[in-house]
């Protein structure tokens, strides 16, 4: 005991020190702008050393990150191609619809100012990514110097991902569909049916649709796209399939499998919506 004593007095500075430094970190993390600042620093220094992990990562992960590129290109080729075959069959094929299939196939998205085109697609890359706690997150290498805000969507080839929650210059993080603090607003297809979708934090591969009606029609297999209210994401982007559902007096319990698989998220696209803000703008003075 008197060699602790000891040796507490020899080295209390330095304790003392450190004390300070985290009640100044407190005093300073608390503080609105401070906060802010320390945000911002905080997800630069943590994405510059996210990417350099993920650059030694993706090294070793090349060729599986490349085939499963090219499944992901392959299987946009065959719905591509599928649309294209029902539509010409349908007798409902035009011209218009042949010169939208010929610049899907060929992964060039037109930028005509005239068509003004809804959503804007940005590849991003995953650095950092959690998938074992309640609150997960993912960090993106991409910011605000390449024109990224929050608010914005994320999807993969797959379907959705999650929202940007926060920002830097050159980094962004993610709140995904992993994170039980946010849900999803999406439909039921093929009977329509709108519902949000919630993770309850148990299971990384499935999640659940709340705020269903009794007199839904639900079956397994049925499939759960994004709605497109939001404004974040456009409609229709996959989040999964249900797989089973339960029907109570009092409750209506739906739970589906997500079509994305987090453990395996490594390229993703960020979804940029133009009018976002304005439409936002138009919602809240609709209710005022």
């Amino acid at each position: 005991m008197q060699a602790l004593f000891r040796f507490l007095w020899r080295y209390y500075p330095f304790f003392l020190f450190v004390l300070l430094e985290i009640v100044a970190l407190r005093i300073v993390v608390s503080g609105g702008y401070q906060s802010s600042v320390f945000s911002t620093l905080y997800h630069s220094a943590a994405g510059t050393v996210y990417e350099q992990i993920a650059q030694i990562k993706s090294y070793f992960y090349l060729e599986q990150d490349n085939t499963v590129l090219l499944e992901d290109n392959n299987r946009l080729k065959e719905e591509v191609q599928s649309l294209k075959t029902y539509m010409q069959s349908s007798g409902t094929f035009t011209p218009m619809d042949s010169m939208l299939v010929e610049i899907a196939d060929s992964s060039f998205v037109s930028d005509n100012q005239n068509t003004r085109a809804y959503f804007e697609f940005m590849p991003a890359q995953v650095i950092h990514n959690q998938i074992t706690h309640l609150r997960n997150y993912l960090m993106l290498n991409k910011g605000s110097a390449d024109g990224v805000t929050k608010n914005m969507g994320v999807v993969n080839a797959h379907g959705l991902v999650g929202v940007i929650s926060d920002v830097s210059e050159h980094f962004c993080t993610v709140l995904p569909v992993l994170n039980t603090n946010v849900s999803f607003s999406v439909l039921v297809q093929p009977s329509g049916e709108l519902c949000s979708m919630h993770w309850d934090g148990e299971d990384s591969r499935h999640a659940t649709l709340l705020h269903l009606e009794r007199s839904a029609q639900i079956s397994v297999g049925d499939t759960v796209v994004s709605s497109g209210y939001s404004h974040i994401f456009p409609k229709n982007i996959m989040a999964g399939k249900v797989s089973a559902f339960e029907k109570k007096p009092d409750d209506f319990k739906v739970q589906l499998e997500l079509s994305v698989d987090f453990s395996r998220l490594h390229h993703v696209h960020i979804v940029r919506n133009p009018y976002y803000y304005e439409l936002q703008a138009l919602k809240k003075r609709s209710v005022e």
